[in-house]
């Protein structure tokens, strides 16, 4: 006869994983080292690389209340995805000291805490509806250094307005992602607000490509520099 599966309550959790985070923390003093990147790997058992709540419980002062461990989940769980991420575990615990809305934007979209925005890590940053083209030209203006990655200076100049407005860059550059002058359907999508239905994309796609070559040149489409 079988044994049914008991649910992983949150006691439970705490019984059980707490020992662990206290092991990894005991290790880590002797170390010299206890910080709360120490304390996010610890409690993240699985190696997820983020905590549910089971595993973020572990985190918490012993004897809180579910609705106090609920509480305090979602506001760590700061993009409501139901688990919570390195990043937004450190501003959670003050960390990541964050001054105002802007500077919460990077950090929250600074996924692998480095203190620079990749350009997907960007996207995430902005509007969730704007055509990729927009925000890739945003981006490119935004890379004052010309690194690939954004600092926080500038994205924070970026969002102040303070970035000069040039160099100017055509939507076609823009969208011919791999800078070999053609244009697939995947890069011609970049032009359409995201979420645009693959369709309506193909049936404007296909208006332009007079030779029905599977790809665009600047003879077939040139939208200048405004989208």
């Amino acid at each position: 006869m079988g044994f049914a599966e008991k649910p992983l309550t949150m006691k439970l959790a705490q019984s059980l994983f707490a020992p662990l985070l206290a092991l990894g923390l005991a290790t880590s003093a002797s170390a010299g080292v206890i910080d709360d990147n120490t304390v996010f790997t610890t409690a993240d058992v699985n190696l997820s690389g983020s905590l549910e709540q089971v595993e973020f419980t572990t985190t918490l002062e012993a004897g809180l209340t579910l609705k106090a461990i609920n509480r305090r989940f979602a506001a760590a769980d700061a993009n409501h995805n139901g688990s919570i991420q390195l990043n937004e575990f450190l501003i959670f615990r003050g960390t990541l000291e964050v001054k105002n809305k802007i500077e919460r934007k990077f950090y929250l979209a600074d996924v692998n805490v480095n203190g620079s925005l990749t350009f997907d890590e960007f996207v995430s940053a902005s509007n969730g509806k704007a055509p990729l083209v927009t925000i890739r030209r945003n981006f490119l203006r935004a890379d004052v250094d010309e690194s690939a990655t954004l600092s926080l200076d500038e994205f924070l100049n970026f969002r102040r307005g303070l970035t000069p407005k040039g160099p100017f860059f055509s939507i076609y550059a823009l969208a011919d992602i791999n800078a070999n002058d053609e244009v697939t359907v995947a890069e011609f999508s970049t032009w359409f607000r995201q979420g645009a239905s693959e369709a309506r994309i193909a049936l404007k796609f296909d208006r332009f490509d007079t030779n029905n070559d599977g790809v665009l040149v600047r003879a077939e489409w040139n939208p200048g520099i405004k989208d």
